[in-house]
């Protein structure tokens, strides 16, 4: 995910008086039409050109997208549509693997959550709505989601009544909610045209909003499945919305009607207001808290913040130092370091913008050692930030170093034999450019890095290490140990498995100080991370 220095030291102060939310919730009776999974191709097919409509696509299996289908989706959220979360492989809570355990919600967030949104972050998508897959859904599992991706979505469904009679799938200013759920377009749930267009006469006579959902998006006259609609049929819905004069809500627009309006956290009410680069925040009924923290979308760490005395009710200014034009960033109520209450995501409009670098070149002259190049497309940089990761794949991207304005180039030594993957980004003193292209190397030797073989992917969130691995040798226990020790401090059992996940957290890190995952058989270390380092 997209990392920064967290800065602790950050202007704080008391406001009196300014204006109220810029993000005011109406009640303009509407539609939200959204697409789950990831059949991007046929949504872009049906989409691309129109200005008639706008939708929500909650994507899965992002990590199997092409680069063409990512551009097909940036072109989408260009043109006003939504780019939602739909896990990251399409597993429910109702898995075997969680099982609505409510004590496997955090590793339902760490398997399916954290890793599908870093890797939309590095597309350059920054989500705020989550579709459950398969409509299975938990309460635990809500506020386990929630500080990550505060709007909710489930699924609907009641063989004995028409969707005009299922007031679960509409919502208005005045209803209170968690989440909202839909009911379904496809074939499989035969909700045929009339039912549907009767459903959306409703939603315009008592100023609803209707959730509706499918997933393919069929050409005419071709092949039927259960989980698609014939582009026919959404084109009649569509225009039957608009002949009622129905809006079309992305998903997140929809959300913030009603008590939700101040964005996802347990309770409470969050106002925002900018001004440049400051952040003005107004809050009351809020559950206790002692700390509030601007962070970006998608994620719970701060990067600026300050102490809230508690107060249920209260008011407090927060400058962000370097705003990212475009990115969305929300304000996060802490208790004790865990999230109470989460804000409306917002953005910093008007903020100067940076190039981004071009033409990232990475070569590896040596055992251990990789050179980076890139062009210099700014003339206002202070800066530049480098990034990496480890693996083909890989996008848990963590900063290694900077230059200086008009240094275009950075060196590793000391890196562990395998595949690297870098980025960089420019930046001055109140913007961030958008990431370079991604540039791969293969580094040989082990350079300093480790023994064994098979590859180690490390990703930090505050201060827990996230391990994926795959060909593996055989091992029984990891664990993280300072660099250049072989002696774990804090660990966990592997079971052997030759590609895995696990998550090992690491109670008092040195800030600065490096670390490395080791993998044991029998106390023996037969594979080694490369270093890194908690910010």
């Amino acid at each position: 995910m997209r990392s920064f220095i967290y800065r602790l030291a950050c202007i704080l102060g008391l406001l009196l008086l300014w204006p109220g939310s810029m993000q005011a919730a109406t009640n303009q009776p509407g539609v939200v039409l959204s697409f789950d999974d990831a059949f991007v191709d046929q949504w872009h097919t049906f989409f691309a050109g129109r200005t008639d409509v706008r939708a929500t696509f909650f994507v899965s299996h992002w990590h199997t997208l092409s680069a063409a289908q990512i551009e097909k989706l940036r072109s989408l959220e260009a043109a006003g549509h939504e780019i939602g979360c739909h896990s990251y492989d399409h597993a429910g809570v109702g898995n075997l693997d969680y099982n609505f355990d409510p004590n496997k919600a955090d590793l339902y967030v760490a398997e399916q959550v954290i890793p599908a949104i870093a890797n939309m972050n590095v597309s350059g998508f920054s989500p705020v709505s989550f579709a459950y897959p398969s409509g299975e859904r938990d309460a635990n599992y809500d506020a386990a989601i929630r500080p990550y991706l505060p709007y909710l979505r489930s699924t609907f469904a009641d063989e004995n009544n028409q969707l005009a009679q299922m007031d679960d799938i509409y919502h208005d200013s005045d209803k209170n909610y968690g989440f909202l759920s839909g009911d379904g377009m496809d074939t499989l749930y035969q909700n045929e045209l009339p039912e549907i267009e009767a459903a959306l006469t409703r939603a315009k006579n008592n100023g609803e909003i209707i959730t509706l959902y499918a997933h393919r998006i069929l050409p005419d006259g071709g092949e039927g499945h259960n989980y698609g609609m014939y582009a026919a049929k959404l084109n009649a819905v569509i225009d039957k919305a608009k002949q009622l004069g129905l809006q079309f809500y992305t998903f997140a627009e929809a959300y913030q009607v009603g008590n939700q309006g101040g964005g996802g956290g347990s309770s409470g009410q969050i106002i925002t207001a900018l001004y440049g680069n400051r952040v003005h925040l107004t809050w009351s009924d809020m559950p206790t808290h002692d700390f509030v923290g601007v962070s970006f979308a998608g994620q719970t760490a701060w990067l600026y913040g300050g102490d809230t005395n508690g107060a249920v009710a209260g008011k407090i200014g927060v400058t962000v130092s370097e705003p990212v034009a475009g990115q969305q960033y929300v304000a996060h109520f802490y208790l004790n370091g865990s999230v109470v209450s989460t804000s409306a995501p917002f953005s910093f409009d008007g903020v100067p913008t940076v190039a981004a670098p071009t033409s990232l070149v990475a070569s590896s002259p040596s055992d251990g050692t990789v050179n980076l190049n890139w062009g210099d497309a700014s003339n206002n940089e202070t800066g530049f930030r480098v990034e990496r990761c480890l693996g083909t794949a890989c996008s848990d991207f963590v900063e290694v170093g900077s230059t200086a304005a008009d240094v275009a180039s950075f060196a590793e030594t000391g890196l562990s034999a395998g595949t690297y993957r870098y980025r960089v980004q420019a930046y001055n003193a109140s913007a961030a450019s958008a990431y370079s292209g991604v540039a791969e190397v293969m580094v040989t030797d082990n350079g300093g890095g480790g023994g064994g073989s098979g590859q180690i992917i490390t990703a930090l969130y505050g201060n827990r290490v996230h391990l994926t691995w795959s060909d593996m040798p055989a091992h029984n226990f990891v664990g993280v140990s300072l660099a250049g020790q072989t002696a774990w401090l804090y660990g966990g059992e592997t079971n052997g498995a030759v590609s895995g996940k696990i998550g090992v957290t690491v109670s008092e890190p040195v800030a600065g100080q490096q670390y490395e995952a080791h993998f044991y058989l029998n106390g023996s270390v037969v594979a080694t991370s490369a270093p890194f380092t908690f910010l």
